[in-house]
């Protein structure tokens, strides 16, 4: 009788764990990173629109309260321009290329697994500094976007309530009939033949006038 072959069977499941915990992290990086660059967007937006109506508010407001909203609007400045570097850092690694799928083709199970942990690993590391970088940003424009409406809030709710003294308006009452009486009557004179033009049809040309005694 012939002997069976004995079939052994190699378990990776050390390897397996690693690339999967490793995959969650650098999944997680990216995701965080792009939150970040959707709330920045959205709070340009709001930024933009908020400029604007602060500055409405404050129309009619005392003069020391002009000067003191160049500090918010500055902050809100400030802070857009920030948000605008989180929108313009780098992209990120997302592990190992589609390309290098047909050299793995007839590469062994265990180096596809090792290659794919040290794809993860090297793309988490080298994204980590960009993603500081975009923290960095994105928290900077936190605390200036809080600063800045706080100082906003605080200068409209004193402009409702201490607004400069409108001064009355002069309203000059002319009365007609004392005008009327100080001034006289006018009158249409009666105008003199003499001084009128008079034109014949024909000729059209004027008459020569005379003096009549």
């Amino acid at each position: 009788m012939k002997k069976k072959k004995k079939v052994k069977i190699i378990e990776y499941k050390d390897l397996e764990f690693l690339v999967q915990k490793s995959q969650e992290l650098l999944n997680k990086q990216i995701s965080s990173y792009r939150q970040k660059h959707s709330n920045s967007g959205i709070i340009i937006t709001v930024l933009a629109l908020f400029i604007p109506f602060f500055l409405s508010g404050l129309a009619d407001s005392h003069i020391i309260t002009k000067y003191l909203s160049i500090v918010p609007i500055a902050l809100l400045i400030w802070t857009i321009i920030s948000f605008i570097k989180v929108l313009r850092t780098k992209s990120l690694d997302q592990g190992f290329h589609p390309d290098k799928f047909d050299s793995f083709v007839n590469t062994k199970y265990e180096d596809i697994l090792l290659y794919e942990i040290g794809a993860n690993r090297d793309s988490f590391v080298d994204n980590q500094k960009i993603t500081e970088e975009s923290n960095d940003k994105y928290n900077l424009g936190i605390k200036l976007t809080l600063i800045a409406i706080i100082i906003s809030t605080c200068l409209l709710l004193v402009n409702n309530f201490i607004k400069p003294e409108k001064k009355p308006q002069e309203v000059i009452i002319l009365n007609i009939k004392e005008m009327s009486k100080e001034e006289k009557p006018r009158v249409i004179p009666t105008v003199r033949p003499t001084d009128r033009v008079n034109l014949n049809e024909e000729l059209n040309q004027p008459k020569p006038s005379s003096d009549k005694k």
